[in-house]
């Protein structure tokens, strides 16, 4: 089961990641996040897995590093994203 276990936003391009617990989702995105993205694209938030992140800090010999170094909005557990998950849609709640 995926499960929410993490909210960020930044409100510039180099602003420090804020960690919420909850957000309201407008048209472009997530409230107060900059938007980061094209605004012809349908992509407006960037989702981690916490799985992945931990594998690939693993990796990196960077154990513990918070997922907010990575600049991500949603932080979800319980899937580990691969090329078969590229282009698909994810459901979180009501969004």
């Amino acid at each position: 089961m995926i499960k929410l276990i993490g909210i960020g936003t930044h409100p510039t391009g180099h602003a420090p990641m804020v960690e919420h617990e909850r957000i309201v989702v407008c048209q472009k995105g997530l409230a107060g996040d900059k938007t980061r993205v094209n605004p012809l694209s349908k992509r407006r938030v960037t989702v981690l897995s916490a799985e992945s992140w931990s594998d690939a800090c693993e990796a990196a010999g960077h154990e513990g590093l918070t997922w907010l170094t990575r600049r991500a909005n949603l932080l979800v557990s319980g899937i580990r994203f691969d090329k078969e998950h590229l282009g698909k849609r994810i459901r979180i709640g009501d969004v």
